[in-house]
């Protein structure tokens, strides 16, 4: 971090290569150690909220970004733009993070315009030995029953962390307390397409057939698409809502029309 350069007590910029800045957050206060460490969840906020007053702006630069849980890599066109200068933009468009009172409500604003909420209607009952189920594994490490377990899945309002592993497939979080238990100890070679599941703090939706080492408590009909209104991007939000299997299968043959 020999190149680091402070936004705030909790972010700094980096020069990753002579076309690419990240700006990081970090768990603990640079300056203070008695403040509070930030969770996960409100680092991935604040990296939101850095994309959002940056696309408020609109660079012509800027030719791509890559959100993660606490980072956002930004690469931009270096034939137009000298690395001072871009670095010169951060500091004056995210000098709002040090204001986070003054301008609330407008950085609220800006984040809601550039996301979506992706409502995922889950079967978390399904009778078909084709698609395995662990919902009997959590619920004895839980010590929760089922209807308590769909419960709190889908109490809570995700945050897309991330998209990666594959195409489409976004790390949730967090989640409930609850819920949290390790990955299988052994992982599925093949995951049905449409999985429904949860490891560590996150929950996630298996896009397509794949390996996968999380606890599966229900399947979805979502249709994953690359049309921007679909697909699940970084700045978006994700809710469960639990249907029977009748209209899951409805909404199946609806999706393979």
């Amino acid at each position: 971090m020999h190149n680091a350069v402070p936004l705030d007590e909790y972010s700094h910029v980096e020069r990753v290569s002579e076309v690419s800045i990240i700006i990081r957050v970090n768990e603990k206060s640079r300056t203070c150690a008695k403040r509070p460490a930030l969770s996960l969840q409100a680092r991935n906020a604040r990296v939101k909220r850095c994309l959002a007053l940056i696309k408020a702006k609109s660079p012509k630069w800027l030719i791509d970004h890559v959100v993660s849980y606490d980072s956002l890599l930004l690469v931009y066109d270096a034939q137009d733009i000298r690395y001072d200068i871009v670095l010169r933009f951060l500091l004056s468009t995210l000098a709002e993070l040090k204001e986070p009172e003054k301008k609330k409500s407008h950085a609220k604003k800006t984040e809601k315009e550039i996301g979506h909420v992706h409502q995922i209607d889950v079967c978390y009952e399904l009778n078909n030995k084709s698609q395995p189920s662990d919902m009997s594994a959590v619920e004895e490490y839980t010590n929760l029953t089922s209807r308590d377990i769909v419960s709190l899945h889908q109490s809570i309002q995700y945050q897309v962390f991330a998209i990666g592993f594959m195409p489409n497939f976004a790390y949730l979080g967090e989640l409930s307390p609850l819920l949290r238990m390790p990955r299988l100890a052994h992982p599925r070679l093949a995951v049905p397409a449409g999985a429904v599941a949860i490891a560590g703090q996150q929950t996630a939706v298996y896009p397509s057939i794949s390996p996968g080492g999380w606890h599966i408590i229900g399947y979805t009909a979502f249709s994953f698409s690359d049309d921007a209104t679909v697909a699940m991007g970084p700045e978006d939000k994700v809710i469960f809502k639990a249907i029977d299997q009748h209209e899951y299968d409805r909404q199946l043959k609806q999706a393979e029309k």
